[in-house]
């Protein structure tokens, strides 16, 4: 992440979110992006993935990443966290 309040990027747009709820506290404890990759590949092509900024993949790869999720972007509020 970039340590900022807000973290938004255009990945985003398309991504899903799964977002942790403390419902006894009434708030966000965290949350994680998701990527399907049959939707991403079908709209956008291997270049849809985030994980195309940081890999060269060839055109075989569109039939992996159909079959896969992309997980990333998550966090855990600090005090949620486990401290040692």
């Amino acid at each position: 992440g970039t340590n900022k309040a807000i973290d938004l990027d255009e990945y985003d747009l398309y991504y899903d979110h799964l977002f942790l709820w403390d419902r006894e506290k009434k708030r966000l404890a965290g949350a994680y992006r998701i990527g399907d990759g049959r939707r991403i590949v079908r709209r956008y092509g291997k270049r849809g993935f985030y994980t195309h900024t940081l890999f060269r993949m060839d055109r075989g790869m569109e039939k992996v990443l159909g079959q896969a999720f992309e997980l990333g972007r998550s966090f855990v509020v600090q005090e949620y966290q486990k401290h040692r």
